[in-house]
């Protein structure tokens, strides 16, 4: 088997190895990122927070209402207990005891929106956990198919690797320092195949006498145009 056989059917096996380890690289970037499931925790943190905050200020609301109940039970105990005899005094009591109770009616619907917002937040907390744990679920399914995948591709890595020490062993040194350096300077592809007359990789003309120089010379042959090392095929 000539050499640039050799080194063609190492190009396919290097390409091979390529296609697999980008997999590889896309697979790890997707298991490593949970970008759906940052979404959904996000959501449900906000709604929590936000829950946490309304009811901070419904307990305020009811406090302040509960506190306020209290004074104006005290300002009608004073009112009505007897011991209060001047007109001018009690006149001031049952204003003040009014100006509290329309502040009381004021607080407690304050309290009834706190009671309607905490509802509400806590709504959104339950269904922002129940889609965390849809997502948790969907993403472990498609998780394991990844793993699965990159479990059978990286015993592709090893086979393509043994078959490629195969190949390097049958090579000459210089035709492989060669090889690697193309394959660093043309985007991974330093073998390209004669077809149609033509460089299969940048589809510049080959003349007939260079393909029969690649089919019987010893020596490498390059297209002229890119520097690929020529396969006859």
């Amino acid at each position: 088997m000539s050499q640039s056989s050799n080194l063609y059917r190492l190009q396919q096996v290097d390409s091979l190895l390529d296609q697999v380890h980008n997999r590889i690289d896309e697979i790890d970037k997707i298991l490593s990122q949970d970008e759906e499931i940052k979404q959904a925790q996000y959501a449900l943190d906000t709604a929590s927070l936000i829950f946490n905050e309304e009811q901070k200020k419904l307990r305020h609301a009811e406090n302040a209402a509960k506190d306020l109940k209290i004074k104006i039970e005290q300002t009608e105990a004073i009112l009505y207990g007897g011991k209060v005899r001047n007109p001018k005094e009690l006149q001031d009591l049952q204003a003040e005891s009014a100006a509290l109770k329309r502040h009381l009616v004021t607080l407690e619907d304050r309290e009834l929106e706190g009671m309607l917002a905490v509802e509400s937040a806590e709504y959104k907390v339950t269904e922002a956990d129940r889609e965390l744990s849809t997502v948790q679920s969907k993403l472990a399914s498609y998780y394991a198919l990844l793993n699965g995948e990159r479990l059978s591709l990286s015993g592709q890595v090893a086979r393509l690797e043994n078959d490629r020490q195969v190949v390097v062993g049958m090579l000459a040194a210089n035709d492989l320092a060669v090889y690697e350096r193309l394959r660093k300077q043309r985007r991974g592809i330093a073998v390209a195949k004669a077809a149609d007359k033509s460089c299969s990789a940048c589809g510049s003309p080959l003349s007939p006498a260079l393909i029969q120089q690649a089919v019987t010379s010893p020596i490498l042959v390059h297209c002229p145009t890119c520097g690929r090392i020529i396969y006859p095929g």
